[in-house]
């Protein structure tokens, strides 16, 4: 496969240096220091939790919310899984539960009941889903969503995905987002959208990241179409870059950077807001045109 073209539908002039033979250099970043290691914290929204992984708290709840999804697609562009038997899958979360990088969330639905609503499908299709929706559909989201907070009614929470930090760099202040489980009872929901911000908020806001990733294999474009609607920008094309599952991988490379962040959190805010979904919990406007709203 030939390599692409990065595309920046929104190029930035970036500041340069020169040093006192005329070349070229990069900005300079005064009193940078390397950045605090994400630890095992929960991150709250308003529609999910992001707690530690635990198999003696989360394990079961995964497995039976994994198990919806009888074709195994989830699994498909993920270096993991399918898992035969609780057993199994159990396992597996106690070795991702000790790892330190990647550093491993249950994704927790703490809102109940359920009923449909209309939002985009791809929608926490990215990383495990392969086929593709053009349109809108009706999915499952919290009921009293449009309400505000007051009408929710928290429950204890079901663990029904699994996100993580991954090849963290602190000295430089870039980290990435992947091994993203999501399940048929969080794919196509708030939940989806409102995790991958809870994991950028806090990589931007609280530790100081300058560098948030995305990653996937080129050919699943779900994901592809999920980092874009994230509003990260894709970079390129890193040929042959992994072997998974016996068979090749090229990688899709996307990224957001410190300078585009106040924007991207700004329309996920919108988004998220009680105020942009109706009595019936429709969105009343997509997170992109939300974002390219907040900056014109």
């Amino acid at each position: 496969m030939p390599v692409m073209e990065a595309r920046n539908d929104h190029p930035v002039r970036e500041a340069r240096a020169s040093t006192r033979d005329g070349q070229s250099v990069g900005f300079a970043v005064p009193g940078w220091t390397a950045r605090p290691r994400p630890g095992r914290i929960t991150l709250t929204g308003r529609t999910c939790r992001l707690e530690p992984l635990d198999p003696d708290r989360h394990a079961h709840d995964l497995f039976t919310a994994n198990a919806d999804d009888a074709s195994g697609r989830m699994w498909t562009y993920l270096p993991v899984g399918p898992f035969a038997d609780e057993p199994t899958y159990r396992t597996w979360t106690e070795w991702a539960t000790a790892s330190e990088d990647p550093l491993f969330f249950a994704i927790v639905d703490h809102y109940s009941p359920l009923e449909t609503v209309s939002v985009p499908t791809d929608l926490g299709q990215g990383v495990g889903a392969s086929q593709q929706h053009p349109q809108p559909e009706t999915v499952s989201m919290p009921s009293a969503l449009g309400h505000g907070v007051g009408a929710l009614r928290q429950e204890g929470g079901v663990a029904v995905g699994i996100g993580a930090y991954l090849r963290i760099d602190p000295a430089n202040g870039v980290i990435e987002v992947g091994h993203l489980q999501f399940s048929p009872r969080m794919q196509r929901t708030p939940i989806a959208t409102e995790a991958i911000f809870l994991l950028m908020r806090h990589a931007f806001d609280d530790l100081g990241y300058r560098r948030f990733e995305w990653k996937c294999d080129d050919l699943n474009a779900p994901s592809r179409r999920a980092a874009e609607r994230f509003g990260f920008r894709f970079e390129g094309i890193f040929r042959q870059a992994v072997v998974y599952k016996g068979r090749n991988r090229d990688t899709a490379f996307y990224a957001i950077i410190d300078r585009d962040w106040p924007a991207i959190r700004d329309g996920f805010e919108r988004w998220l807001s009680p105020a942009n979904f109706d009595g019936h919990g429709r969105q009343i406007a997509r997170l992109a045109d939300l974002r390219a709203s907040g900056t014109s």
